[in-house]
């Protein structure tokens, strides 16, 4: 029997834990930018269908000591308190400007963000389905070098074998900014400085200790927690390339965007005909929820000129492909692979060409070679870039085509149109490139607003719906008069349990039964 190749989606992203350092250097306008972006971050996150994608988060801020805002808990259904503890930190630098912090604060946050990640890693595996690791992000307005010694001093003292890795963001001082390695992966504004990387490499906090050098704008903060969305797994890799003479390239398929279609408004973002598409997005709190996908594997079968392509054929979610990181495979290998994937992207860019995949259906060992498909091959173009990436889409084929007849008109338009339409084109504003970091739709306030509505607005959300729900332990109703058919009611025995204030009462954000 055959064994599938398949992958899990989002099973191995790590618990993480923040820590906020109100040092001399930290100014309101720091926290003004961070808090705004984590409140539009988690809005976003409390709201994405789909696998949970930041399953546990737990916010720590460090003035005089070190203070738990948000506990260790699971993200989802929790915005309430998230917002909370959000208000609780804006308070937080406002009596830390007062404050000066004693030396060894920083140690004290680490060991409690350890402690809470102990104490609570058998629910954490209960809830996920999965071990997780922590990630601990520390923000701070000092130099990078002082708050490194102070974690390898550390490193010494503590059980670090949970640990994933500990990130040092170093917001820059406006009045002296300092612009390191410049990060597309982050951001992809030219206006703004973004986002370096280095990394700590002595003491026993080797591989461990990454910096991260970004300046004080909310935008590039909102970018920063964003990369908690990736799919931090690499136990895999994603999609098999497979070139003539069997040379086969590994590469991991990363997210260029968020798929709309995971969040309550998604309609707003698309021209979607059809009504089944309506159907709003509510995200389900369930335990142990893991997906799997197969690794798949694309057949290269065309060479394209890059300036033939119809917009109107490509369609769909796209996905950037770059040369796998799966720690399972050889070191010479996967260096091997990484020479093979950017001569690939130097060749399709020198030549101007791009290349036409489709999928390779796995056939079963009953199955022979005049058996009809069990499946569609679907096809896919992969644009190449200089970066080293590559911008995979689906591309239409002749089943989906919808016929279509755009026939030139014969004459021109009536010079008072013209002069109508040009009149009215001078006034809008042209841009010389379109930057989408720049561009707002207001989901962030949205979302925002979808959350802080409380119970009423979930209960007028099931309504416009039609969504029944039965509370566990609830019966139907029977009787006259006080009973009305479709509605469940609890034994007079029993209290009637909702879920929204269930966590909003009881005081174990971990509840091993719902």
């Amino acid at each position: 029997m055959q064994e599938k190749n398949e992958r899990g989606l989002f099973t191995r992203q790590p618990a993480r834990m923040l820590l906020v350092d109100f040092s001399s250097n930290f100014d309101a306008d720091t926290g003004h930018s961070l808090t705004q972006a984590l409140e539009n971050f988690f809005a976003l996150v409390c709201n994405l269908g789909g696998p949970n994608r930041t399953p546990f988060f737990g916010l720590i801020s460090l003035s005089d000591y070190p203070e738990t805002l948000f506990p260790l808990q699971t993200v989802r259904a929790s915005f309430p308190r998230l917002q909370a503890a959000l208000n609780e930190l804006k308070n937080c630098h406002r009596t830390s400007l007062m404050c000066h912090r004693r030396g060894g604060c920083l140690d004290q946050g680490i060991s409690e963000a350890l402690a809470q990640f102990k104490r609570q890693a058998q629910n954490l595996f209960q809830i996920s389905g999965y071990w997780n690791q922590l990630e601990i992000t520390v923000i701070t307005c000092q130099t990078s070098a002082s708050i490194v010694k102070q974690v390898e001093k550390l490193s010494s003292k503590l059980d670090l074998d949970n640990l994933k890795k500990i990130q040092v963001v170093c917001v820059n001082n406006p009045d002296q900014v300092s612009v390191l390695d410049d990060i597309g992966d982050v951001t992809d504004s030219s206006q703004r400085s973004d986002v370096s990387l280095g990394s700590s490499s002595s003491g026993g906090t080797e591989g461990m200790v990454e910096v991260v050098n970004m300046d004080n704008d909310v935008l590039i903060f909102q970018d920063f927690f964003k990369t908690w969305l990736y799919d931090a797994s690499t136990d895999k890799e994603h999609l098999h390339l497979v070139l003539p003479d069997s040379l086969t390239i590994k590469c991991d398929l990363h997210e260029r965007l968020l798929d709309p279609s995971l969040l309550p408004f998604n309609l707003q973002f698309q021209l979607q005909p059809d009504s089944f598409m309506s159907k709003p997005v509510i995200p389900t709190v369930k335990k142990g929820q893991n997906t799997v996908v197969p690794v798949h594997r694309l057949l290269v079968k065309n060479l394209l000129p890059a300036n033939s392509i119809c917009e109107s054929v490509v369609y769909g979610y796209p996905q950037v492909m770059r040369p796998t990181t799966c720690w399972k495979i050889d070191w010479d290998e996967l260096e091997m692979n990484q020479q093979l994937f950017q001569a690939m992207c130097s060749l399709l860019q020198e030549k101007e060409m791009v290349l036409l995949a489709c999928t390779a259906e796995v056939k079963s060992e009953n199955s022979y070679a005049s058996d009809s498909p069990t499946s569609p091959c679907g096809h896919f173009l992969l644009l190449p870039s200089h970066s080293c990436s590559v911008l995979i889409k689906p591309i239409a084929v002749s089943e989906l085509m919808m016929p279509c007849d755009f026939t030139v008109p014969k004459e021109n338009p009536c010079q008072d149109s013209v002069d109508a339409v040009q009149a009215a084109l001078k006034k809008v504003k042209v841009l010389e490139m379109y930057n989408p970091l720049l561009t707002q739709s207001g989901l962030y306030q949205a979302l925002i607003k979808r959350l802080s509505g409380g119970s009423s607005g979930n209960k007028n959300l099931k309504r416009r719906l039609g969504v029944t729900t039965q509370c566990p332990g609830a019966t139907r109703g029977r009787g006259r008069g006080r009973t009305q058919p479709g509605f469940y009611y609890a034994p007079k025995s029993q209290k009637r349990f909702c879920y929204n204030s269930f966590i909003a009462d009881n005081d174990d954000p971990f509840p091993t039964q719902l």
